[in-house]
């Protein structure tokens, strides 16, 4: 008799409340054992670790901040330099003025000698001579006045600079002032430039000290000024710095009123006859204020609400915020006494050099020794981890402070909370297998038998219909699940052996009806490129031969279709290659930057025509490559060709960018951005299908087939990437394409052009020239008629074909000849048209000389 099928939870709940173990009591309380000691192993060196990650974390944090601090420093420098560089050639040059014999009397009397000693040689002064001056020199030295201490300075504010000149120096040089008056705007660039420069100046070794923005200088400084004496000067001179480089100075009081600061200064050396630079000129500097500095510490992202402090290489403290002046004892100086810093140099107090502070004695050491690292030390009576980088270029340190217990804090509290929750496990384990796992153990054995050889029939079973064998059957289960689990594969292998056979053979017949299409497709392509480059010959022949305008225009018209019709032939005959699967790609090494150049050169001048500007911006980062050029250059080519057709007086950007980049590979984003028509969002979707275009009136209006964008699809996905378009209507549209490509480690992308054929097997070929009758003016006609032509449409066959009957352009004009050969070289096809309309007007000339040579002859006989 059949026994009665139960459900499987029934079984189940029934052996589960008929069994029960106690041997698994025993082995629960060695499991707990080892759990405990485990857990306290584990936990130890969690906790080890962590505080290692901390620390590494922190070491990480340090160093990024000081890479930040390094980069606003290395922008100050690059404008010192160029400062420096701007200044050095103002010095060497002359000033535009000439000799001329009075001075007018309205020029201010107290400037009349000093411009006297300007001029080259000693002469007087006219009304030319004023009118001859720059303007801004004009108000440069009419703005200066000569206080009675001796002290040359300006009197107002003009926009420039101020000018000081200290009463030291008895014979001013009047020539350096005028000289230096010219870089005012661009002094004024450098500081709105970047927001953390303060000021811009010179110093020279004779005390004059030009600097901006402007301010009363003779009210600041005192009247006997010795520039020299100062840290901003002799730190750049020869015994300070011997390299003649860029070099900071220490936090010091700006005598100009600035308060506490720093600056980048550099030397300015006069450049002898002989190419030497033998004399210090002057300094160069750019000031930023300690408060910049702190504002810009401030502004740094230090984890577990720590801080920064940025010191100077001699240890000076030079940015302290709020925090670090609890933690320090000492408070940031904001109270300046300008008096004693326009007499003598004033610094920051000893407190502030971390390498004096007793505080810091043991952080001194690991300074001095190390360029960065982390260390423990005690301010304020709190444990205080310290991080510190080197920026390489000035050798300050930039330091991360944050306290301990704040960064373990987390940490610690999740170690205490996991060791709770490991007792309540304990406990709870006890109390459950205690309850539990004394009604399972009997029964688990009968259970696992029961389910599992129904199971294993069941696999058996999907194993074989996985194979293509769709004929299964069972004995029969007793639990029902399971028995209706078999049924039901086995009435699914009924169902996939019915679909299977009606797939197949649908299956064969769509690759019998594309095989079909793409055959046809590439039959009728061939047929019709053979009659059709026979008529492109002929034209081409009749085109050199003797006709009048009018046959000439007609062929012209019949040759332009005519290869037309050849490309769009040529482009179904390569989707239907792709269609076919019969396109391989291929894997050379190539140049990425030249093929993007040479897009751009291709369409730049029928762009151009259009009021267009094509644009490159590519990322230099990208490594050699290897893929198929040929097959990237087209996608770009259909990609500029549309940018071009639907855009008028706007702009195109090509762009190449790294998306991803491992070792091996890397994946680049080509995309072309133009300013056209845009399309909307229903366009946008079917725009790379085949034959397809945003609309039918697009067709009508600006031509195309709408093949280019389905092959542009169909080669980046055989270079295993995707395409699309983002586009709004009237605003333009950006067209792109990503593709992964290998990385080239063999080194050849460079030179791998010039290996494309042995080096013994290039031979210069020089063109055949044709012969011509320079008497035949219809010949001329017909060729300069060609040639607009070609120019017209941007054609590169314009340069062979110039080529060919050069030797006619010649003996018409040699000289205009010359300069056609320079612009059809250069592809310059605007410069080409203007030359080939005077070749125009030359034969217009010539024709009208042999006219009336003939009637003059005519009279004669």
């Amino acid at each position: 008799m059949e026994k009665s099928k139960i459900s499987t939870q029934a079984w189940v709940w029934r052996s589960m409340v008929k069994t029960g173990i106690i041997p698994l009591i025993l082995v629960e309380s060695v499991l707990i054992a080892v759990y405990l000691m485990s857990n306290h192993f584990i936990s130890t060196d969690n906790m080890a670790y962590i505080y290692h990650q901390v620390n590494e974390e922190l070491k990480i944090s340090s160093r990024r901040e000081t890479d930040i601090i390094r980069e606003k420093l290395k922008a100050v420098e690059n404008l010192t330099a160029l400062y420096r560089s701007e200044t050095e050639r103002a010095l060497a040059q002359r000033l535009p003025v000439d000799n001329f014999e009075s001075l007018p009397d309205e020029f201010p009397e107290r400037l009349r000698g000093p411009l006297q000693n300007l001029l080259p040689e000693p002469s007087e002064f006219s009304q030319e001579l004023l009118q001859a001056l720059p303007q801004d020199l004009l108000s440069e030295f009419s703005n200066l006045a000569l206080s009675r201490d001796g002290v040359l300075y300006s009197q107002q504010d003009l926009g420039g600079a101020a000018s000081f000149y200290s009463a030291k120096t008895v014979d001013k040089d009047w020539g350096k002032i005028a000289k230096l008056a010219r870089l005012d705007p661009m002094m004024k660039q450098l500081k709105e430039s970047n927001e953390q420069i303060a000021s811009v100046y010179f110093n020279s070794w004779d005390s004059y000290n030009r600097i901006y923005p402007w301010f009363n200088t003779v009210a600041q400084y005192p009247s006997d000024m010795d520039i020299p004496e100062y840290n901003f000067y002799y730190l750049a001179d020869e015994q300070h710095n011997p390299e003649r480089g860029i070099v900071w100075t220490d936090v010091y009081i700006d005598p100009a009123g600035h308060g506490w600061m720093a600056s980048s200064i550099a030397p300015v050396y006069r450049t002898a006859q002989n190419g030497d630079q033998g004399f210090l000129e002057g300094v160069v500097g750019l000031d930023i204020t300690v408060s910049s500095i702190v504002d810009s510490i401030q502004e740094l992202a230090v984890p577990w609400d720590g801080y920064a402090v940025l010191a100077s290489n001699t240890g000076m403290i030079m940015a302290l915020p709020p925090q670090g002046e609890v933690d320090f004892g000492v408070k940031e100086l904001t109270d300046y006494n300008y008096q004693q810093a326009i007499s003598k140099e004033v610094f920051k107090p000893e407190s502030f050099n971390l390498y004096k502070r007793e505080d810091t004695a043991e952080l001194n050491q690991h300074l001095q020794q190390r360029e960065e690292g982390i260390t423990q030390i005690t301010l304020n009576g709190a444990s205080k981890l310290i991080s510190w980088s080197t920026i390489p270029e000035t050798q300050w340190r930039l330091l991360l402070i944050v306290d301990e217990n704040k960064m373990y804090s987390k940490s610690r509290s999740l170690e205490e909370k996991y060791q709770h929750i490991g007792y309540v496990l304990i406990v709870g384990l006890i109390s459950f297998y205690s309850l539990f796992l004394i009604f399972i153990w009997r029964s688990s054995k009968k259970m696992s038998e029961s389910i599992a050889a129904p199971l294993s029939q069941i696999q058996n079973m999907v194993d074989r219909v996985s194979t293509g064998d769709f004929n299964v059957s069972h004995e029969g289960f007793r639990l029902k699940e399971i028995n209706e689990t078999a049924n039901a594969i086995i009435h699914m292998g009924s169902k996939l052996d019915t679909l299977t056979a009606a797939l197949k053979e649908a299956k064969l017949e769509a690759e019998n009806a594309n095989m079909a299409k793409s055959q046809f497709i590439s039959t009728v392509s061939h047929e019709l490129r053979t009659p059709l480059n026979s008529i492109l010959g002929m034209s081409y022949i009749l085109l050199h031969s003797e006709l009048n305008n009018e046959q000439k225009s007609s062929l012209m018209k019949i040759d332009k279709s005519g290869r037309h019709l050849l490309s769009l032939i040529s482009d179904i005959l390569d989707l239907s290659k792709f269609d076919a699967g019969k396109v391989e790609i291929e894997h050379i090494s190539f140049d990425l930057p030249s093929l993007v150049h040479d897009v751009q050169d291709i369409f730049e001048y029928k762009a151009k025509k259009r009021g267009v500007i094509v644009h490159t911006e590519l990322d230099r980062s990208i490594p050699p490559l290897l893929g198929d050029p040929l097959r990237i250059k087209q996608v770009l080519l259909n990609y500029v060709s549309n940018a071009i057709k639907f855009t008028n007086n706007g702009d195109i950007v090509i762009r190449v960018e790294v998306e991803v980049l491992s070792v091996e590979s890397v994946r680049v984003h080509f995309s072309v951005q133009d300013t056209g028509i845009g399309m909307s969002d229903a366009e946008q979707s079917k725009i790379f299908d085949s034959y397809q275009q945003a609309d039918s009136s697009t067709t009508r209006k600006y031509g195309g087939t709408g093949l280019g964008l389905a092959i542009s699809k169909h080669i980046a996905e055989l270079m295993g990437g995707t395409v699309g378009v983002e586009s709004q209507c009237g605003l333009g549209s950006t067209f792109w394409f990503t593709i992964d490509l290998a990385i080239d480690r063999t080194g050849s992308a460079a030179d791998c052009r010039s290996h494309e054929l042995p080096e013994i097997n290039i031979k210069p070929v020089k063109p055949v020239q044709l012969r011509c009758d320079s008497t035949a003016i219809a010949v001329f006609e017909q060729k300069i008629q060609y040639l607009t032509l070609l120019l017209e449409e941007y054609d590169l066959e314009s340069e062979y074909y110039y080529s060919q009957h050069q030797q006619c352009f010649d003996k018409l004009n040699l000289e205009l000849s010359h300069k056609l050969s320079d612009a059809v070289a250069t592809y310059d096809f605007e410069k080409a048209l203007v030359i080939i309309a005077q070749f125009g007007i030359v034969l217009e000339e010539y024709k009208a000389a042999q006219a009336l040579s003939s009637e003059h002859k005519g009279m004669t006989s």
